[in-house]
């Protein structure tokens, strides 16, 4: 575990130390988006590359990493309820590697696939916000008690009964 920590923090200090030397990145408040000025230079063609194969590299492993765990849990039990627990937890994951995959492929070759404007650059940035707000919105989809709570928090379902005790004591003293 140390050392893949140590190998993510060497390749995360390599990465800052080849974009801060040869791809400077600045942002075009035009096109809403950090890019290289060099943007069609060697350097940042590189970065890109590295970039790409890396984050889905490691999506893919985590994805992997996943399904051998559901799959591991569903032999040790028995139980029908962990299974459609763990079930459910596949589809989560498999959505949102999905839908991260192809944002990650579409931001990286956007330039072949959708025409180049500022609306383009535009749906992307729309495209990362709303990834972000899908695992919540996944969880409420398959998670009976997040729900459950969710719904009391904004007063759509009926708050839990609570009992009212009340004790009333008498004394001759």
């Amino acid at each position: 575990m140390k050392i893949a920590l140590l190998l993510s923090f060497v390749y995360c200090f390599v990465v800052w130390i080849y974009t801060f030397l040869f791809v400077k990145i600045v942002y075009y408040p035009y096109r809403f988006v950090w890019n290289s000025p060099y943007e069609h230079g060697i350097m940042n063609k590189i970065l890109s590359q590295v970039d790409f194969v890396v984050s889905m590299f490691c999506m893919s492993l985590t994805f992997l990493v996943h399904i051998a765990m559901v799959i591991t849990i569903c032999k040790l039990s028995n139980r029908r309820n962990v299974r459609q627990n763990e079930r459910q937890l596949l589809i989560h994951a498999t959505l949102l590697f999905g839908v991260l995959a192809t944002l990650i492929f579409v931001y990286h070759y956007s330039d072949s696939i959708i025409p180049n404007t500022e609306w383009a650059y535009v749906g992307i940035e729309i495209y990362w916000i709303l990834y972000c707000g899908l695992n919540p919105i996944l969880y409420l989809a398959f998670s009976k008690s997040i729900r459950r709570t969710y719904l009391r928090f904004v007063r759509l379902a009926p708050q839990k009964r609570q009992n009212i005790v009340t004790v009333v004591a008498a004394s001759r003293y």
